[in-house]
């Protein structure tokens, strides 16, 4: 999810760090994640038909670190399709529906599809998140007293919104999109024990390449190295932009320097 390849051009300040830093504090979940990597669990039963509820137990497992460290989670919920992302949605969802033709094929011709590894493969490709899904992880949040927000559209905007502004201390994600949108501090690859990736854009200047760094120019400001502006328009090589370029370091930074990707 995201932009190309931005997790690893930022791997310079991609630090090891553990939930316990924001112990007594408040972090923002990008639920869907959390909802997709539970799904994996029970692909079968889910692309097949069958009730299976155990990405609820992921969810729970995951929250446990949390607690222990006395912290308050908010779950926040994709809302509305953006419009700029039907394209690539549709796309999406046809590679599901055509996974699914094929599990069904590769079912009828094994004798155990539930420990077959091609089947288990086709079955992570087809799942897909339902609104019975969504209700049941709401309906998980109201049980366990859980604070959630339905974004007016895609999650990221709405973490790094709720970050920036104060009202969580950093994002859980997985999703590269919310360091675009200027997330101060972002929480990747969070296990059960607590463990953590964490990006914080607070130490930008610690990044190697001076060269590309020195490039990135804040239109607002008319100064250099200054992260904190929101863009208005997606890159070449992010999810939802309508091309098939996949932009280098070089041409994206040009791309960024357009006033017309950022609001005024």
């Amino acid at each position: 999810m995201g932009i190309s390849n931005l997790l690893q051009f930022l791997k310079p300040i991609i630090k090891n760090s553990h939930i316990s830093k924001y112990k007594n504090e408040v972090v923002g979940v990008d639920i869907m994640c959390w909802i997709h990597r539970g799904l994996i669990s029970c692909a079968y039963d889910i692309v097949t038909d069958q009730y299976n509820d155990s990405y609820l137990n992921f969810i729970e497992k995951m929250l446990v670190p949390i607690y222990n460290y006395n912290i308050k989670v908010v779950f926040v919920f994709d809302g509305e399709e953006l419009p700029e992302k039907k394209k690539e949605n549709m796309i999406r969802k046809n590679r599901r529906e055509k996974a699914k033709m094929e599990l069904q094929e590769i079912i009828s011709k094994v004798k155990n599809p539930r420990t077959n590894e091609m089947v288990l493969k086709k079955c992570i490709q087809a799942i897909s998140v339902s609104k019975e899904i969504i209700d049941s992880v709401k309906e998980f949040c109201r049980k366990k007293n859980i604070d959630y927000i339905i974004s007016p559209y895609e999650a990221d905007a709405q973490l790094s919104y709720l970050c920036r502004m104060g009202f969580i201390s950093c994002a859980i994600s997985e999703d590269s999109d919310l360091l675009v949108y200027g997330c101060p501090r972002v929480l990747y690859k969070l296990k059960n024990t607590g463990e953590c990736n964490e990006i914080s854009l607070m130490p930008i200047n610690d990044l190697i390449d001076w060269n590309v760094i020195n490039k990135i120019k804040n239109p607002l400001s008319n100064s250099y190295n200054e992260f904190y502006i929101t863009p208005i328009k997606k890159l070449q090589n992010s999810d939802d932009y309508d091309s098939d370029i996949s932009l280098d370091e070089e041409t994206s930074v040009e791309c960024i320097n357009n006033d017309s990707y950022y609001s005024k």
